[in-house]
């Protein structure tokens, strides 16, 4: 699935989260996940309450999966090349969890997310927050709220499903609250974005 951007826990720029993966690799297999430097061992529970021994891959923070091999039993590294199952059920272990990477600082390490607080695009109004996925997402909610004539009835299949949401354009825009749609709230609401965006106030170059 598509990654995320959060405020940088160490300098509060605007930080890339990649999300974790893993696999369910059985309490036998534990003690080669233990040993090995590509992967975190964790518990969890299913939605059934039966617990589970996950091998958890960070991505890039060790190495990339194409340098890992010798695997027991019938496991293959494409396993933890599954994104969207990842996310979906990473909750269930210890939050969800990955890496994030900023730019700005030069800081990287293991994150649990925490959403929608951990959103960078994201602005106050009245009391209540309205956030995007990434600056793409929020340029597409900036269009929308801006517009006078929003497009009624938006459809659209969800893209993928996690714990965090949809990553829907079409879901993300039909959900917005009417508290950020009303006339009177539009000049605001665009001001704020365009500010977090660092886009030019607008009728300015």
């Amino acid at each position: 699935m598509t990654d995320v951007v959060i405020k940088c826990p160490v300098c509060e720029a605007a930080a890339n989260f990649e999300f974790a993966t893993w696999v369910n690799v059985g309490q036998h297999n534990s003690s080669y996940f233990r040993r090995s430097k590509f992967f975190e061992v964790r518990k969890g529970r299913d939605r059934l309450g039966q617990g589970y021994t996950a091998a958890v891959y960070f991505p890039g923070l060790n190495g990339g999966l194409h340098n890992i091999g010798d695997l027991p039993g019938n496991f293959v590294v494409e396993q933890w090349a599954s994104k969207p199952n990842s996310a979906m059920h990473l909750r269930a272990i210890d939050g969800v969890l990955g890496v994030r990477t900023c730019s700005a600082c030069g800081s990287r390490g293991k994150h649990v997310i925490s959403w929608p607080g951990d959103a960078f695009f994201q602005i106050e109004f009245r009391g209540r927050n309205l956030w995007a996925f990434d600056r793409s997402t929020a340029l597409r909610l900036l269009k929308y709220i801006s517009s006078t004539e929003r497009e009624k009835g938006i459809t659209g299949v969800a893209l993928s499903r996690v714990r965090l949401g949809f990553r829907s354009e079409h879901w993300f825009l039909r959900k917005v609250p009417g508290h950020f749609l009303t006339a009177k709230a539009r000049p605001t609401i665009v001001r704020r974005l365009r500010k977090i965006l660092e886009l030019p106030a607008a009728g300015q170059r």
